[in-house]
């Protein structure tokens, strides 16, 4: 019966909970705990003081920490205290309640203070008890009447009637601590590839897990060093590093680019695994109750408190004993975050009252000032449950724009009042939050006064990274070199943010669109000006990379974002529904967006284009009526180029290169590329039809505007060519000569310069102006002139000299010039000053180079054979003549020409027999005259 009634008052006393008070006092803070008739025991680890109690307890809500004490934990059987480090602690039961008295730590210059009550400052062997060696002085403001050892009742004493420090020390730091457990390689689990370790922790101690891009911490709600001497040298484990905290045993690992970490149990501890496989826990989902937040959660171990091994700040870490589930959607307030782990739960408070709790469900969520201020669960499940799978680089939180304004101005002043050496993280968590609202400018100056003030802190790969981002928010793609890092390689969230710098540059990427393709979901997890700025390029680039099955997916997920209107548009277009697409970028051309209506208008007017509806004039004029809608970047230089294109493909010349220097003028950073454009237009001008159906006045007009384009080197000696053709086709020489007379004299000496004298010179010699003509060649004379020019300048110089009579001028202007033209004219002016020697070896040359062999013989290879015939007849050549008749008299056709030719090569009368022939030959001179036929004599020679 004893034993019956002892077990049911256990029963009893562990129903009832324990109600938890504090108070401040000048030097020590206290905690009270109402134990009713439980017993206790204390004991102390460091700056950990563990308070246990005899049976099984429930806690009220835990109240404000007092001075000196950083965290409260409760647990299934007791209360865990983490204590300023130096602290010291002073117990004593009092009836039903416990006090504890915690001093303020005592700084190194001072003296100890008089331990008049109890100077055994020796760490106790066994768990503390009250002392009965020191008298109870009675309380000042309260007699507190003794309780029986099992009193029911609890007397609802306030804090302050407690006594002040009547009883002796009772707990002193405990230099000693456990004996380490050692890690050792293990198999995987079952099904696994990968390395794995075993750490032979208790059945009894949980583990929560989480990562941070490929750093990975593991955390253990027992404090045990681990020895992991076994592991030097592993490709995987060899670089993991212990830390001891306060209540809490912490393994960092950096895992391998492409592989992911894995908690599981075994009968002898925790197991970790690393490879290529990543787990799949089941999703621990928070659910609003009331002001606290409950999350159920199989197993649950302790909630333990360890500072953040990158920034120093608290977490708050809820362990399970059993795997399998972890925070799969992360979930951002002002007032805490609950990020993604791979085990257990975490809570990063943003308020010194949040504190999370042990329930018999799992573990609530709290603020013991006024509630949590929860909001509605995040939209977009399935893009968000996508992106839990995902691994990251970046906290950017997803809050409201009012919340992360907030906390911007509370790291603000936080990195302003702090010392300067101390500045760095908080300055980095203060520019994540600055780009989280989009603020890339702002973000950036924060970061280069960190990195300025802190060389270390700028060496990270993060802090490059950062700086990236910030660039790539304030328009700065070219200064996002950070982000190429091959430290940051490993995680998805920086592939993302590579393929989104790709996409900025080159918006139809294939190579951008796969990684987006697979990543892309992260952005649904960003605050609204981070997911407003690359969520569109990122879907757009999708589509343009012909990742249109992906974009598909994630824009169901935002059917109303109007940020995402134009790549549901081009999904339509891209899925051939052209009438459909058409119908969406019309509409959009309406909006109030600048950007959008700049860009609708634009893939409107190309869809008319391709559909047929349009032709290329009026596509090119429609967009030229719009394209002020959005100015400025890459977009406005791509709509003037294809404007140039299409008034190119219509032959509106003149249109094309006053796009063009607009654009060059505009863009002076692009301006190299867009002035091998205008020459690339340019130099297609002469090849272009459109050019016979040019108004005179627009060729003028076309020329005058773009005069120095044709001095570009010996390569536009054909627009030359073709342009001074034109105009004299056009019956122009009088305007031409002006613009070519511009072009000379605006050029440097050189073969462009040379080139332009020659054209002018032609024309004026063909106007008959010869003096002009020297003029001309004289005044584009230079040193360096290809050999082409320079023989044409020869020929022009040759044909100037001859008309003035001045034959031996000619012929030596024409010395070194080995063409078929100079050939020619150098015959025709020695045939015209009657040099017939020198004519017949002239024409021999030009004879050499026209006329062919073993072929019958062209009208103009007689011709040229007469000539040859009459110079040498004028000359009294007969070695000539006879070659002649040998060579060609059985070639040479019938009719005039060729009579006339037989005629001249004919041996000369020398007897009696000769006459009947000499008879026939003065009858066929007068049949060639009578005939009129316009054939050289021997004293007219053709030219």
């Amino acid at each position: 019966m004893a034993g019956i009634a002892a077990d049911a008052r256990a029963t009893e006393i562990a129903g009832r909970p324990v109600r938890v008070t504090t108070a401040a006092h000048p030097g020590f803070g206290r905690v009270i705990l109402d134990l009713g008739s439980r017993d206790y025991s204390l004991t102390r680890d460091g700056d950990h003081l563990d308070i246990t109690l005899n049976a099984d307890a429930a806690f009220h809500a835990l109240p404000p920490n007092p001075p000196d004490v950083i965290a409260m934990t409760p647990r299934a059987n007791g209360l865990d205290l983490t204590l300023e480090h130096g602290a010291a602690v002073h117990d004593q039961r009092r009836g039903t309640r416990l006090v504890i008295d915690i001093d303020d730590p005592v700084p190194p210059h001072e003296p100890a203070p008089d331990l008049a009550w109890g100077e055994d400052m020796s760490p106790p062997s066994a768990p503390i008890e009250p002392t009965e060696s020191a008298p109870e002085p009675a309380p000042a403001t309260e007699t507190m009447p003794a309780a029986p050892p099992h009193a029911d009742t609890v007397p609802d004493t306030p804090p302050e009637a407690v006594p002040d420090r009547p009883w002796p020390v009772a707990v002193t730091p405990v230099p000693t601590g456990p004996v380490a457990l050692i890690a050792v390689k293990v198999p995987p689990p079952a099904g696994l590839t990968a390395a794995t370790i075993q750490i032979p922790f208790s059945g009894s101690t949980g583990a929560a897990m989480f990562s941070r891009g490929p750093e990975t911490w593991v955390l253990f709600d027992e404090r045990r060093p681990i020895d992991l001497s076994g592991l030097r040298g592993d490709p995987v484990f060899g670089k993991a590093d212990v830390t001891l905290q306060t209540a809490a045993t912490v393994l960092h690992l950096t895992i391998p680019p492409g592989q992911a970490p894995l908690l599981s149990h075994a009968p002898a501890g925790w197991r970790i695994s690393v490879g290529l496989a990543r787990g799949n826990p089941e999703e621990l989902k928070p659910a609003a109750a009331g002001k606290t937040l409950d999350i159920p959660a199989d197993a649950p171990g302790q909630v333990i408190t360890i500072t953040d091994p990158q920034n120093g700040a608290v977490i708050l870490a809820g362990t399970q004993r059993k795997p399998g589930q972890a925070i799969r959607v992360e979930r951002r307030t002002a007032q805490f975050i609950l990020p993604l782990t791979d085990q257990g739960v975490i809570v990063l408070p943003l308020s010194d009252s949040i504190g999370l709790t042990v329930s018999r469900t799992g573990f609530v969520l709290a603020n013991a000032q006024d509630g949590l201020a929860l909001s509605p669960p995040p939209p977009m499940a399935d893009a968000a449950l996508a992106a839990a799978r995902l691994t990251r680089t970046f906290e950017f939180p997803a809050q409201t724009t009012e919340a992360l304004a907030w906390r911007a101005r509370r790291l603000a002043a936080d990195a302003a009042t702090t010392p300067p050496l101390a500045r760095g993280p908080k300055r980095l968590a203060l520019a994540e939050c600055l780009i989280a609202l989009g603020m890339g400018v702002e973000a950036r100056t924060v970061l280069q006064v960190a990195g300025e003030d802190d060389p270390t802190l700028a060496s990270l790969p993060k802090f490059g990274a950062l700086t990236a981002i910030a660039n790539l928010l304030a328009h700065r793609s070219a200064d996002a070199g950070g982000l190429l890092s091959p430290d940051l390689a490993g995680t998805d969230e920086t592939a993302m943010w590579r393929a989104l710098q790709t996409a900025l540059t080159d918006g139809t990427s294939p190579g951008a669109a796969s990684i987006l393709a697979t990543t892309a979901p992260l952005l649904f997890t960003y605050p609204d000006e981070l997911r407003h700025r690359f969520l569109p390029l990122a879907m757009e680039t999708l589509i343009a990379g012909g990742q249109t099955a992906a974009a598909a997916r994630l824009l169901d997920q935002r059917p109303k974002d109007p940020d995402l209107a134009f790549a549901r548009a081009a999904l339509k277009q891209a899925a051939e529904d052209q009438e459909g697409a058409l119908k969406a970028f019309d509409a959009l051309a309406n909006t109030r967006s600048p950007l959008d209506h700049a860009r609708a208008e634009t893939r409107a007017v190309e869809l008319r284009l391709a559909m047929g509806k349009i032709d290329d004039k009026a596509a090119a004029e429609a967009l030229e009526k719009h394209m002020y809608a959005w100015r400025g970047d890459d977009q406005d230089l791509k709509t003037r180029e294809r404007i140039a294109a299409l008034d190119q493909r219509a032959g509106a010349w003149r249109a094309v290169f006053s796009i063009l220097r607009g654009a060059k003028q505009d863009f002076p950073a692009e301006a190299v590329e867009i002035e091998q454009r205008i020459q690339d237009a340019f130099a297609a001008l002469p090849r272009d039809a459109s050019m016979d159906r040019m108004p005179p006045t627009e060729l003028i007009g076309l020329l005058e505007e773009n005069a120095e384009l044709l001095g570009a080197g010996p390569e536009g000696e054909p627009m030359r060519e073709r342009l001074a053709e034109k105009l004299m086709a056009l019956d122009l020489p009088k305007r031409a000569d002006p613009v070519l007379t511009t072009l000379i004299r605006g050029l440097p000496p050189g073969p462009s310069r040379a080139g332009f004298g020659a054209t002018l010179a032609a024309l004026r010699l063909r106007e008959g102006d010869g003096d002009g003509a020297l003029a001309a060649l004289s005044e584009s004379s230079s040193d360096t002139i290809p050999p082409e020019v320079r023989a044409r300048r020869s020929l022009i110089t040759a044909k100037v000299e001859a008309k003035r009579g001045h034959v031996r001028a000619a012929v030596e202007s024409l010395s070194g010039v080995d063409t078929l033209e100079s050939d020619e004219t150098r015959a025709a002016v020695l045939e015209s000053a009657k040099n017939w020697p020198a004519a017949v070896e002239a024409l021999k040359i030009l004879t050499a180079k026209t006329v062919p062999t073993g072929v019958p013989l062209s009208e103009p290879s007689v011709r040229t054979l007469l000539r040859l015939a009459s110079a040498a007849t004028h000359a009294g050549d007969d070695a000539t003549l006879a070659s002649l008749r040998q060579t060609y008299a059985t070639r040479i056709p019938s009719g005039a020409t060729g009579d006339m030719f037989r005629l001249l090569t004919q041996a000369p009368v020398r007897g009696t027999d000769d006459l009947a022939r000499a008879r026939a030959e003065i009858g066929l001179a007068r049949a060639v005259t009578a005939d009129g036929t316009p054939a050289a004599s021997p004293s007219q020679p053709s030219k």
